[in-house]
């Protein structure tokens, strides 16, 4: 079966697995954004924020996904601190709908000011989220935080940034083995890790020492409660255009539920 990785900052060591050439035909990986009405057929790692337009074609696998309780790469930018500002308007600067949600889900219960307005155009505004690699570099001038230790400390719960996707018409043993090479990272072993962060640490302009506690705080092994954290961000955000989607699950197998192996996060 074919298995679709996004690239971004939190799949960076499986993106770099997907690249690599298939161990076998059962899970054939590649790196790209899965498209629900051409990629019917195909496993699919999902932005959390884009299950809505998954649900009639695919299942959730509950235990397989990327989370993490560290920093997501999803930061606001700001001229003073964020609880200074009286009446935000916050600046949507190209970014994902699970960036928009997560800000949504925490700007006002964080800073404890309500926002005023949201905006797409930066008109008008103090505030402005940015994604990916901008917003692990520090800032020329101003403020910038990262939106994921907010989460946590408002909810106690990771945040999940993505969930394996599975095909309706998909049988057990090509879930299984879906399931297992996201949980396992593609079997991308130690140095070809290190040689993933070197490369995303010379696109940030970072270190890439400085990526190795980034990383390591997000695991690819979900619990069963992690997709409860992952409607979570819908139920919180509040965002009409973006209600709580209603999915089919995987039942749960106790091998798939408890595996036996070497927590993610080892990369030192």
């Amino acid at each position: 079966m074919r298995l679709i990785i996004p690239e971004s900052l939190l799949t960076t060591y499986l993106a770099a697995a997907a690249e690599r050439p298939p161990a076998s035909e059962s899970v054939i990986p590649s790196v790209g954004v899965g498209d629900p009405t051409t990629d019917g057929d195909a496993a699919v790692l999902v932005a959390t924020g884009d299950l809505g337009a998954w649900v009639e074609t695919h299942r959730v696998v509950p235990t397989a996904g990327v989370a993490t309780t560290g920093r997501v790469g999803i930061a606001l930018g700001t001229p003073v601190r964020a609880d200074m500002i009286d009446e935000p308007v916050v600046w949507l600067r190209d970014v994902s709908t699970t960036a928009r949600l997560l800000v949504r889900a925490t700007y006002e219960r964080y800073y404890g000011t309500p926002v005023v307005g949201w905006t797409t155009t930066g008109e008008g505004a103090q505030v402005v989220v940015v994604e990916g690699v901008e917003a692990l570099r520090p800032p020329e001038t101003g403020f910038r935080d990262d939106v994921g230790r907010a989460w946590f400390i408002l909810n106690g719960v990771p945040v999940v940034t993505h969930l394996l996707l599975v095909p309706m018409s998909a049988d057990r043993p090509e879930v299984d083995e879906a399931t297992r090479w996201v949980q396992e990272t593609g079997g991308l072993d130690k140095e070809r890790r290190r040689k993933a962060r070197e490369r995303l640490a010379a696109i940030a302009g970072i270190p890439a020492a400085e990526l190795i506690e980034f990383l390591a705080a997000v695991r690819t092994t979900l619990e069963p409660s992690d997709l409860d954290a992952a409607k979570l961000i819908f139920q919180l955000a509040r965002d009409p255009e973006h209600p709580t989607p209603s999915f089919a699950v995987v039942e749960l197998l106790d091998a798939l539920a408890e595996p036996d192996r070497v927590p993610d996060g080892t990369d030192e």
